[in-house]
């Protein structure tokens, strides 16, 4: 199908709208020899810690990581890092697999739509020091955590618990499992830069999820062979 002038037009509006937002917000990118690509404020506040983590910080790769707000903005970025023949890794909630399936450097988190990086995270990462995040998080919303806790686990009534992670003390290891989606709903509530930032001080390296480990260690090597080049 022939593209009309007008849509040619469009798009290269559309394209030059996204220059324009990384030289005024994140020009370091040009100069980057791989970008590592995700939708959110919790994945800007996490990956980057994780990097330091799993291969002691992104500038000695010349690595960069982009917030582009949003899976919509994510196929302008590509055609945009394409066309400057600039390494990309894409990390994207799993229900778009289908839509960039064909992306040979995506890497797809979450299990259901609307709570995938806290769905990583919750099914993969110690329930304690998530729970402990959540405290340092908020602490303001303990005592509502707890009567919710109670509600389901009576047991929990009346223990000297004084917070979250302390739950895991006076629970029955068989029903950790049962915990997990609360503290999926509880991180999806708190989602954002300073969630992310906190959960990825609080993770030692082998705790952090293995999709980004191989992600952050897939953009090493792309960032090795563009320097190659």
């Amino acid at each position: 199908m022939k593209i009309s002038e007008s849509n040619k037009n469009k798009k290269r509006t559309q394209i030059n709208y996204y220059i324009d937002e990384l030289f005024t917000k994140n020009s370091e990118i040009f100069f980057s020899k791989c970008v590592i690509v995700g939708e959110g404020e919790t994945e800007e506040g996490s990956i980057p810690i994780f990097g330091s983590k799993v291969i002691k910080g992104f500038d000695k790769y010349g690595i960069s990581f982009l917030n582009v707000q949003g899976v919509g903005n994510i196929q302008y970025y590509i055609e945009l890092f394409s066309n400057l023949e600039m390494p990309y890794i894409l990390i994207v909630d799993k229900d778009k697999e289908e839509e960039f399936i064909h992306e040979t450097n995506a890497y797809f988190i979450g299990e259901n739509r609307n709570e995938a990086f806290e769905s990583e995270i919750a099914m993969n990462c110690p329930l304690k020091k998530i729970l402990k995040t959540l405290d340092l998080k908020s602490p303001e919303k303990f005592e509502n955590r707890m009567s919710d806790l109670k509600g389901e686990f009576k047991y929990l009534k009346g223990q000297p618990i004084n917070s979250l992670d302390g739950v895991l003390r006076y629970m029955r290891i068989k029903e950790f499992d049962k915990l997990r989606p609360k503290v999926k709903s509880w991180m999806k509530d708190e989602k954002g830069y300073t969630l992310g930032r906190l959960l990825a001080e609080n993770l030692d390296k082998k705790e952090i999820p293995s999709k980004f480990i191989k992600a952050i260690e897939h953009a090493k090597k792309l960032s090795k062979n563009s320097q190659d080049v």
